[in-house]
C-alpha cells in the first residue's frame, strides 16, 4: 500500500471513530433527558403527526443491558391510568441514530428461543414480564403498535432532528397506547368502529385533516 492509500485509510478510520464517539455522546445525552424529563413534548414542526393531547405517560425507565453487549437495552412502562399499563423493551444500537431503536411489546418466537439459553436468563425474565403485563391487550394490536413505532418512524425524520428519534418514537408509542386503551375500554358497538378490515386492525396513525386516528 502506497503512502497516499495509507493516509486515506487512516482518515477513513479516524472519521468512523469520530462518528462512533459522537453517536455515543448523543445517545448518552438523550438517555439522560429521558430519565429526567420522562414525558417529552414535541416541537411545532411535528404538530401534524400527533394529536393535541396524549394521555399515556412514561412512568418507568431502566436499563437492562448486558455488560458484554455493544447495544443498550431498556425496560419501560407507560401508564394511562392506575390500572392501564403497557410494558416495552427498547434495543438501542451503538450506532444510534444511524440505526433506529427497536421497540418490543410482545415476545416473538425468536425471543422465546433465546430465553432457553443460559446466558439470556436476565432477558428471559424481562420478556416474560412483557408477556404477563401486556396480556390485557390483544397480541395483534400490540404488533400493529410495534410497527407504527419501528416501521413508520421515517415519517417523522423530515420534521425532527435525527438525534431525537428515540424521544419521538417514545411519544408515538404513548399515542398508540391511548388507542389501545380506548379500544379495550369501550363498548363492543363503539369498539367495532375503531377497527377495520378482515383482521380488525386498529387505527394508529394521526390525521391532522380528520383531527383523529385513521387506518393506514
Amino acid at each position: 500500500m502506497d503512502k497516499t492509500s495509507q493516509e486515506l485509510a487512516t482518515q477513513t478510520i479516524v472519521r468512523r471513530l469520530q462518528s462512533r464517539l459522537q453517536s455515543r455522546s448523543t445517545l448518552r445525552n438523550i438517555l439522560q433527558d429521558i430519565g429526567v424529563i420522562k414525558n417529552f413534548v414535541h416541537n411545532n414542526d411535528v404538530t401534524p403527526l400527533f394529536p393535541d393531547r396524549i394521555v399515556s405517560k412514561l412512568n418507568a425507565w431502566r436499563e437492562i443491558s448486558k455488560k458484554e453487549s455493544p447495544n443498550r437495552v431498556f425496560l419501560g412502562t407507560l401508564s394511562h391510568s392506575k390500572k392501564n399499563k403497557l410494558n416495552f423493551i427498547v434495543n438501542v444500537g451503538s450506532d444510534y441514530p444511524t440505526r433506529s431503536p427497536t421497540f418490543s411489546l410482545v415476545t416473538s418466537s425468536r425471543q422465546e428461543d433465546e430465553q432457553q439459553t443460559e446466558d439470556s436468563a436476565s432477558s428471559s425474565r424481562e420478556f416474560a414480564h412483557l408477556s404477563k403485563n401486556n396480556k390485557h391487550f390483544q397480541a395483534e394490536d400490540l404488533r400493529s403498535a410495534e410497527a407504527e413505532v419501528n416501521v413508520y418512524y421515517e415519517e417523522m425524520l423530515p420534521h425532527i432532528e435525527e438525534d431525537s428519534l428515540l424521544q419521538y418514537q417514545l411519544l408515538r408509542l404513548r399515542m398508540c397506547m391511548d388507542v389501545l386503551v380506548a379500544a379495550s375500554n369501550v363498548s363492543a358497538s363503539v369498539g367495532s368502529r375503531l377497527r377495520r378490515g378482515k383482521d380488525r386492525r386498529l387505527a394508529f396513525k394521526f390525521d391532522p385533516v380528520e383531527m383523529g386516528m385513521v387506518h393506514r
